[in-house]
């Protein structure tokens, strides 16, 4: 697993001067394949999703992003069904899904390349709410858990105010 991890990180390191390593990464960021990875491979591309940025297009990457709130979003749904997998893994996927976001949303406008649509992350975002659980008085909190609510807010924050007050006002 340590060398599969390691081989990742290469490839978002080097894959733009690669095809090979593009088509790699393209192939394993397809929802599909997103789906059958490993939670902590699928981790590791969703925390790296600003390199990605300099390596997918434009559409590219914003299906990447769509596809991996879909991933996240069933993984959760069917640990809660069939605890198929540990909630220690979902929470730890849940939140790599927050930081990829904020990564791409914290970098300057011309330090992308592609001219992701701050927008269509925020969609995404407003996605990924429905992600986390509420907490609860009197409820023991795992640690990923605070930390997936950290990287929520810290996400919110390079929001618009204008976002954030229509979907205040939408709830």
């Amino acid at each position: 697993m340590i060398y599969f991890s390691e081989c990742m990180l290469f490839s978002l390191a080097h894959a733009q001067s690669f095809s090979g390593l593009q088509t790699c990464l393209d192939e394993l960021c397809d929802l599909a394949l997103l789906l059958s990875l490993r939670t902590s491979m699928a981790s590791i591309l969703m925390v790296h999703m600003n390199k990605l940025s300099y390596i997918f297009s434009k559409s590219r990457l914003e299906r990447f992003v769509f596809d991996c709130v879909e991933a996240t979003w069933r993984r959760s749904q069917s640990n809660h069904s069939q605890s198929l997998l540990s909630g220690d893994d979902v929470e730890c996927l849940k939140v790599n899904l927050w930081k990829g976001l904020k990564s791409l949303l914290s970098l300057p406008k011309d330090d992308l390349r592609v001219g992701v649509d701050k927008n269509k992350l925020l969609v995404a975002a407003e996605k990924c709410l429905s992600l986390l659980e509420a907490p609860l008085e009197k409820s023991p909190r795992k640690l990923d858990e605070i930390q997936g609510w950290s990287e929520a807010l810290e996400c919110m924050v390079l929001a618009s105010d204008e976002w954030i007050a229509k979907l205040i006002n939408r709830d």
